[in-house]
């Protein structure tokens, strides 16, 4: 890719996924289970 890596740094901090990640963190083994396994 060639890009600098303060570029790819900057891209990665603007990165949607990675601030809704922080905000909504992925589902813990309870929620699969109440999901998937109810009762």
């Amino acid at each position: 890719s060639g890009a600098p890596a303060a570029a790819a740094e900057r891209d990665a901090w603007a990165d949607p996924s990675r601030i809704a990640g922080r905000r909504l963190p992925a589902p813990g083994p309870t929620a699969w289970s109440r999901t998937y396994w109810p009762g």
